[in-house]
């Protein structure tokens, strides 16, 4: 970042080079168009261009990347409907794990289960669907995800939590057996096992 406040092109091209895949990823699962997503990331690395005389690394790079992208995604505000089309190519649904393929019933099985999810998930409010992408998704801990969403950490606990009601209530036909045990659990026991069971 010392060589990209410089004006290093070249240092700034490998940092793009090395976060460029994760930044799409982010913005894809959040808006949901790979159109928006390629806007997005190079918006990002443009705002971090910009920002570079003033970065201080008092906290990862990661995290720091993973604010610029999250604030812009929020700011941008986008509303979802169930009718909206979904992304369904291998760049988001190979993160989700189907197993081994026995045959093509198999196949199309998988891929309407990853539909259905993908859906719930765009379906979410903005907030929530934000901090599930970030820490499932990109395995930011809560208080990584505070930092980027501008919250506390409790804040993001709850938001998490929510979300996570709000996709197994969506998804309980995918679910059935976990709905009826999680319901027993603490909080905390939900929602991690929860976690372990929705893409």
């Amino acid at each position: 970042m010392k060589s990209v406040a410089q004006g290093d092109h070249e240092a700034l091209r490998s940092v793009v080079r090395r976060h460029q895949e994760a930044v799409f990823r982010l913005a894809y699962r959040y808006l949901g168009t790979r159109a928006e997503a390629e806007d997005m990331a190079q918006e990002t690395f443009v705002r971090l261009f910009e920002a570079a005389p003033r970065y201080q690394p008092t906290a990862g790079f990661r995290s720091y990347l993973f604010t610029i992208v999250t604030r812009l995604c929020l700011n941008k505000k986008a509303r979802f409907s169930n009718s909206r089309e979904l992304p369904t190519d291998a760049s988001v649904l190979e993160e989700l794990p189907s197993g081994a393929a026995t045959s093509p019933e198999h196949d199309l099985i998988s891929q309407e289960r990853r539909s259905a999810v993908r859906a719930a998930i765009l379906a979410l409010p903005d907030e929530q669907r934000m901090a599930i992408v970030l820490f499932r998704f990109q395995g930011l801990s809560y208080a990584e995800i505070a930092e980027a969403m501008s919250k506390t950490v409790p804040a993001v606990t709850s938001l998490i939590w929510r979300a996570n009601e709000r996709l197994r209530d969506g998804l309980h036909h995918l679910l059935p057996d976990e709905k009826s045990k999680v319901r027993k659990d603490s909080p905390s026991h939900r929602l991690d096992r929860t976690e372990a069971k929705i893409p």
